[in-house]
């Protein structure tokens, strides 16, 4: 039996229908299911305009170096190692842009940390700049008062936050040492870290080391929260053991009938007040990014005649914008 004739009989015998009417029925199709509802397909991640999304994008486009690489023009070298990576000036412009500065800073280039993204909540990085205003004695090294430089350093920071507030900003003041100065004869090298407060959030933690040269200093200024100190001082300080001048610009080679020599010694380092012969300060750049755990790094500001400018990113700053 047919599957229309068993379909016959069962109404016949459940309906009480006539077979012959049931016969005469015409045979009928059944509607097709009705397609499932399709979802659009899953969208590319890299093509998405989510914060997350751009952040990812311009952390992929930067090209870093690893290994050993070359500062300056001849300048200088540092051994990054497995645990930070290099961006050159061009790409060092493209970071501190993005982290809410205006362009044009002048660098030597920027060291990150590997396997942090320049973006991130985590993020502290290393600007690299340098000086080239002679030799610097280092012979006042050991007579310094760094107690009664510190009190002088927190009078010029509140004049500075006062010109911040008038400028719009947040204001941002010297608390003290992070850690109080040091200078290393063997390798001429000068370290210290100083605690900012923005009255915003975490405290600003400031580590510079000076790398002191034949004619020029090397300049290194790594920029994070007070909460990082611990992390920040110990990569810092396998950081120090790894930077070199080059051969012939090393504070060894000055040749004292041939060479400049700086108008200012060790302590004019550490406070800032590195006066050139015209008589201006040179001060540095503070690049505070609002609402983030980094507060990103300093560098020596260019314009000619600047005791200090600073720099903030507002708290509803867009992420970068795809290169």
């Amino acid at each position: 039996m047919t599957q229309r004739t068993k379909s016959a009989a069962w109404l016949v015998l459940v309906l009480g229908l006539s077979p012959s009417l049931v016969a005469a029925q015409p045979a009928t199709t059944s509607d097709p299911p009705a397609a499932a509802p399709t979802s659009d397909p899953p969208q590319d991640p890299s093509q998405e305009d989510t914060p997350a999304a751009r952040a990812a994008r311009f952390e992929g486009s930067l090209r870093y170096q690893t290994g050993e690489v070359a500062v300056g023009a001849g300048l200088a070298r540092i051994d990054l190692g497995g645990d930070f990576r290099y961006l050159d000036p061009a790409q060092t412009g493209r970071v501190l842009e993005a982290w809410g500065n205006p362009a044009g800073a002048t660098t030597l280039g920027l060291v990150v940390p590997t396997g942090v993204p320049v973006m991130s909540d985590e993020a502290w990085a290393v600007v690299l700049t340098s000086s080239n205003d002679g030799h610097v004695n280092d012979d006042d090294a050991d007579d310094l008062n760094f107690d009664e430089i510190l009190e002088e350093m927190k009078r010029d920071s509140r004049t500075q936050s006062e010109r911040r507030v008038q400028m719009g900003l947040s204001p941002l003041t010297l608390v003290g040492w992070a850690e109080r100065p040091r200078y290393d004869r063997a390798t001429h090298i000068l370290y210290w870290a100083k605690d900012l407060d923005s009255g915003r959030g975490p405290h600003t933690l400031n580590y510079a080391m000076r790398v002191l040269g034949r004619t020029q200093v090397l300049e290194l200024n790594a920029v994070a929260s007070m909460g990082q100190l611990s992390m920040v001082r110990g990569r810092m300080e396998g950081l120090r053991q790894r930077v070199r001048f080059e051969q012939g610009r090393r504070y060894t080679d000055f040749v004292p009938s041939a060479d400049r020599v700086a108008a200012y010694g060790i302590g004019a380092l550490v406070a800032g007040k590195v006066i050139a012969k015209t008589g201006l300060l040179k001060g540095l750049l503070a690049l505070l990014i609002a609402g983030k755990k980094l507060v990103a790094a300093a560098v020596v500001a260019a314009a000619a005649g600047l005791r200090s400018v600073f720099s903030r990113r507002s708290n509803d700053a867009p992420p970068p914008a795809d290169p």
